[in-house]
């Protein structure tokens, strides 16, 4: 089962990366500093908005 994500987050980021707003390493900065503030370990699998089966999932081609 997928669990539920934002689209509009995905689709933010994407830009703030591809306009060059946003580098790679400031993104992975504030993503490990946000889950060692929240006493969380980072996740070793992609999320599930970022894999195949998000992506063929008929209700997100909407």
């Amino acid at each position: 089962m997928l669990r539920p994500c934002r689209m509009k987050d995905y689709f933010d980021l994407w830009i703030l990366l591809t306009e060059d707003v946003l580098e790679t390493a400031e993104l992975r900065r504030a993503v490990e500093t946000t889950f060692d503030r929240r006493k969380l370990a980072m996740p070793s699998t992609l999320p599930s908005g970022l894999s195949d089966a998000f992506v063929q999932d008929a209700a997100k081609q909407r």
